[in-house]
Order: structure tokens, then C-alpha cells, then sequence
């Protein structure tokens, strides 16, 4: 099966790598990553992957929301 979205992540420590997608035909995700900054953890990033009729988006905000990377596509 080939999904709208899929991810694929090493993470230090982990024997595996993080990996998933979107299961149903108008499915996606959304993905928050975190720093610590100064002994807090703050967001850093969010990654927003979504459908939109028969068009997939994918749209990467900074800390303050604002976009900074969109890829549009045909399903």
C-alpha cells in the first residue's frame, strides 16, 4: 500500500528507527519536534501533513508558526 505520507526517523538510543503514515485515503499527520533551551523544552518546529480534495500538502511552521517550506502535490 502506498501512503500520502510517510515518515522515517532515527532517534539516538533506538535500535529502531520511528516509521509510519497515514492509513485511510484522506489521512495525515502532524509531527511536533522539541528542544530543550536553557533547561526548558520549547517547540521548535511542526510539520503538518494533510489532504485537501485530491491534493496532498505538506507545510513546516517555526517556533512562532511561521511557514517556512510548503510542498504541494497530486495524490
Amino acid at each position: 500500500m502506498v501512503r500520502n505520507f510517510y515518515i522515517k526517523g532515527n532517534i539516538d538510543g533506538r535500535k529502531t528507527d520511528l516509521t509510519g503514515g497515514s492509513s485511510r485515503r484522506n489521512g495525515g499527520m502532524t509531527l511536533h519536534l522539541t528542544q530543550r533551551n536553557n533547561g526548558s523544552i520549547e517547540k521548535c518546529a511542526t510539520i503538518e501533513c494533510y489532504v485537501e480534495d485530491d491534493v496532498l500538502k505538506t507545510i513546516i511552521y517555526d517556533k512562532n508558526g511561521n511557514e517556512v517550506l510548503k510542498n504541494i502535490t497530486k495524490r
